[in-house]
């Protein structure tokens, strides 16, 4: 499930979009929550990002090569 707003601001426009998936973790079989916010501002510039993972442990690796996903696929 994924949301996007966006805001009239000074600079342009802030865009704040929100993703929330469920599944079942393919290491531990344990239900996992994972819950993503990004804001930008202006448009295209990430300025703050969040991400909550209920059930086990989630790492993130990111790199230029591997930017951040979108499917929960592939954060598991």
């Amino acid at each position: 499930m994924g949301v996007t707003e966006t805001y009239e601001r000074n600079m342009g426009i802030e865009s704040f979009h929100e993703w929330t998936g469920e599944d079942t973790c393919p290491n531990c079989e344990y239900e996992v929550t994972i819950h993503h916010e990004v804001f930008e501002y202006p448009l295209f510039v990430e300025e703050d990002e969040e991400t909550e993972c209920t059930g086990c442990d989630l790492l993130l690796e990111r790199t230029i090569e591997k930017p951040p996903s979108t499917t929960l696929e592939d954060f598991m």
